[in-house]
């Protein structure tokens, strides 16, 4: 009788591929992350969203999502990365997948590498050549649906395995060929036939300039809308998690470790304190898709929010992810906004955040690395480019108060709001960031807010009074769970920003006292 086999050997038979070491995956990794920091990052152009909140700008190697509010605001900075990559040099061709007509395209992609050479100050010659090298250099392919954008993407994979195939091919041809003139000492180290394995080398080389360096994809949400139309709900998923294979293979394995850029739109919706979702409804939002401008809604406030459309389903794709929306610029502008008040004129910015960063900022080392998440700035659209705009330190003084914030005290007023100064706010800074109070960013005095939904009581003042200082209000704030009945005549006390100020100011003057 014929022994039956053991468990190991009945598993080694079902499963062709053999198990690999961690250790090995982490050397892969590894090599690829640094081959692509060699290459050079692909930046926006802007010198805050590059350095302050990308560190250095866009990887090689990695997919990246834009979701903007004005979808074609996100297509423009698309579009300015490519234009700023081609003239910096650091991808040598590009690549642009649209459903738009290629008219409209290519008049905005002429636009940014224009307003590009115009900020390197080319002259107007110089502009014209560089210009028609620039636009040579780009591929345009016009799709309908997803299956046009497949077909797009596998014409790359289709270049990479007929190269792979030429070269196994010429490969064992000159095998065969030195294994033929073994027997001839003489001719088979002659000087041509020690150059000729060099030669197959020169086409691989032409071909990877050929390649594009940074993939642009537009309107993802208008391809992702057709697929879910035309398919089933199980058939789409299926198709998009090929999708998010063939995007990842193809930006690690292609020798030009391509950058590829996926521009989503957005959805907005409001609610006003009567229409306030349950906490069931609420607790669905997932923390990587809400921007940090739109904290969870409390109760009794009315709320916009904002979020990528396709939600996870279009996250699931990205290893970056970024989100572009429109805020008032001062408190003002805020005010005009929900007033809605006729004639009023409301200055409105971009803000661009990181929402999600998986794979960190690569140091050339295995270990932790730098996260982009929640890091912001603060932008303005200007001659078909996004450059930083000038009041970043005015509306932070709006929102953090600076001259009574104990954080501000210590550090820039941007720090405080990243991290790891914003995990370690003060008690009272972390209950009104979740949404106990008016303020958004959790940094506002609470005696500069009005404290209430309850009747302000207070006695009318018959004589002078006494005491070291009056308050206009009555009782306790509304969140705090009860009205505290008083005569309105009670004093101030210190508030606890100034007493942790005063600290703080008592230690650096015995600091400097010892250094003296």
């Amino acid at each position: 009788m014929n022994s039956s086999q053991s468990p190991a050997s009945q598993a080694s038979s079902h499963f062709l591929l053999e198990p690999i070491p961690a250790s090995i995956l982490v050397t892969e990794e590894t090599k690829r992350r640094n081959s692509a920091v060699l290459l050079g990052a692909c930046k926006t152009g802007c010198e805050v969203i590059d350095e302050d909140v990308l560190l250095g700008g866009f990887e090689r190697g990695s997919v990246v999502g834009i979701s903007a509010e004005d979808e074609e605001l996100g297509v423009q900075l698309g579009l300015q990365t490519l234009a700023h990559s081609l003239c910096e040099g650091t991808a040598t061709s590009g690549m642009l997948i649209t459903p738009k007509p290629a008219s409209v395209m290519l008049a905005g992609l002429r636009n940014a590498v224009k307003a590009e050479l115009e900020v390197r100050g080319c002259t107007k010659e110089d502009t014209k050549a560089k210009l028609r090298q620039c636009l040579e250099k780009v591929m345009l392919s016009c799709v309908f649906d997803f299956n046009g954008l497949w077909e797009s993407l596998a014409d790359l994979d289709c270049e990479l395995a007929e190269e792979k195939k030429t070269t196994q091919h010429e490969t064992t041809e000159q095998f065969d060929e030195i294994q033929d003139s073994q027997d001839d000492d003489d001719e088979a180290f002659t000087p041509n036939q020690q150059a000729s394995p060099l030669q197959p080398e020169q086409p691989s080389s032409q071909t990877q300039l050929q390649r594009p360096g940074l993939i642009v994809i537009t309107h993802v949400s208008s391809l992702l809308t057709s697929l879910f139309f035309h398919r089933e709900k199980s058939a789409a998923h299926a198709a998009l998690q090929l999708l998010n294979s063939h995007l990842r293979d193809l930006a690690r394995n292609l020798p030009s470790k391509p950058l590829i850029l996926l521009l989503n739109s957005t959805s907005s919706a409001s609610s006003g304190p009567g229409l306030a979702a349950s906490p069931a409804k609420q607790s669905q939002v997932d923390s990587t898709l809400r921007s940090i401008f739109n904290p969870p809604p409390s109760a009794g406030y009315s709320t916009r929010r904002t979020k990528p459309n396709f939600g996870l389903i279009f996250t699931q794709l990205l290893d970056l992810h970024m989100l572009c929306t429109k805020i008032p610029k001062t408190k003002k502008d805020a005010e005009a906004v929900v007033q809605q008040r006729v004639g009023d004129e409301v200055e409105m910015v971009w803000v661009v955040e990181v929402l999600l960063d998986e794979t960190g900022v690569w140091e050339g080392h295995v270990g932790a690395r730098p996260g982009r998440e929640q890091r912001w700035t603060i932008h303005k659209c200007q001659s078909s480019i996004l450059t930083l705009d000038a009041f970043p330190g005015e509306a932070l003084a709006q929102c953090l108060q600076e001259s009574d914030c104990v954080m501000v005290e210590r550090n820039s007023a941007a720090d405080c709001l990243r991290e790891p100064l914003v995990n370690t706010l003060p008690l009272k800074c972390r209950q009104l960031k979740k949404g106990f109070g008016e303020c958004k960013r959790g940094m506002v005095d609470m005696r500069k807010r009005f404290r209430g939904n309850m009747p302000v009581a207070y006695r009318t003042m018959e004589k002078a009074e006494e005491g070291q200082g009056y308050q206009l209000y009555a009782g306790r704030p509304a969140f705090a769970g009860g009205v505290k009945k008083t005569d309105g005549n009670e004093p101030i006390p210190q508030d606890w920003r100034e007493i942790e100020n005063e600290k703080w100011k008592a230690e650096q003057a015995a600091i400097e006292q010892q250094k003296k």
